[in-house]
């Protein structure tokens, strides 16, 4: 092992003292904190960078749309009327810009932060092509919005949005392994899916439809009586809710478990039934495959 390390950082240094060498080094952190570009020899420090937009600037813009292949994102409330972005990156790069067409406002981070590019690297490139050492993590970005926005809508690969205690009713969410987290949150509905993220959810929403294949569903309902729909192949289905439920529950699982704590009349636990829970005036439906679905009442506790 040791011999091995000793070959790769030997190698390091004979390819940056190659004419026309760059190599870029990216912390556990992401780009905040340790980021680091050197060019030749010249030590370049990574930035914070800001995009700011007035509530001038945004006129009418009600909906944000987010497509991000791998950066994680983070949503939150802004503390004016304004929408404002902190993401990483030189002052070499061209600014982080939204394209606002009617009432949306269109980020498409792909451009900015595609591929390797995007990736914590350790890399050298010596003129012909990259040479990766390794990579850990994805750029990070915070977008701050105001109350005036109210639909989100975000498109990921592998990149992980997470929400939280903004003012938007609707949120939509597609990826491929990326994962939502959602808290804090008034919503009129809620959609979201993904292969294999997690999808994650604390608030009141009057609808919900949360599908993944082998990632887990958890929501932790403030409302007594939403229609929500829940599925997951081989990742566990979890839903607490805050006060005693009100809503038809209907469960279907091949393989997986179901545990129910909640006032029911439920007289015999079975792969696939239907069963009240209080006066039965929401809908509850889940399906696994070989996942666990469990219901609870966290005040019976």
């Amino acid at each position: 092992m040791k011999k091995f390390t000793v070959v790769c950082l030997v190698f390091a240094c004979v390819c940056w003292m190659v004419s026309g060498v760059t190599l870029a080094i990216f912390g556990e952190k992401g780009f905040e904190d340790l980021s680091q570009e050197i060019v030749g020899r010249k030590l370049i420090q990574l930035q914070t960078r800001t995009e700011d937009l007035d509530a001038g600037d945004l006129k009418n813009v009600e909906e944000l749309e987010l497509v991000f292949p791998q950066a994680n994102i983070e949503i939150l409330p802004s503390d004016d009327e304004g929408l404002h972005v902190e993401y990483p990156g030189t002052d070499k790069q061209e600014p982080l810009k939204g394209r606002i067409d009617g009432k949306r406002i269109k980020f498409d981070l792909g451009k900015y932060y595609d591929g390797a590019d995007n990736k914590i690297v350790v890399r050298i490139f010596n003129g012909n092509g990259f040479i990766h050492l390794g990579d850990s993590g994805s750029a990070r970005l915070t977008f701050r919005i105001p109350k005036t926005i109210k639909k989100i809508k975000a498109r990921s690969e592998t990149g992980d949005l997470k929400i939280d205690s903004i003012n938007a009713a609707n949120v939509k969410f597609e990826s491929t392994s990326g994962g939502l987290r959602i808290r804090g949150m008034n919503l009129s509905k809620l959609e979201a899916a993904t292969t294999s993220g997690d999808l994650r959810f604390q608030g009141y929403t009057q609808n919900a439809d949360l599908k993944t294949v082998s990632g887990e569903v958890k929501v932790q309902s403030e409302n007594k009586s939403p229609v929500m729909n829940l599925a997951s192949t081989s990742g566990d289905v979890k839903v607490d809710f805050e006060d005693e439920p009100n809503v038809k529950f209907s469960y279907e699982t091949v393989s997986g478990e179901m545990t129910l704590k909640a006032d029911s009349d439920l007289k015999e636990v079975k792969r696939k039934d239907m069963v009240k829970l209080g006066k039965a005036e929401g809908a509850l439906k889940v399906k696994t495959v070989s996942g666990n679905i469990q219901v609870r009442t966290l005040t019976s506790f």
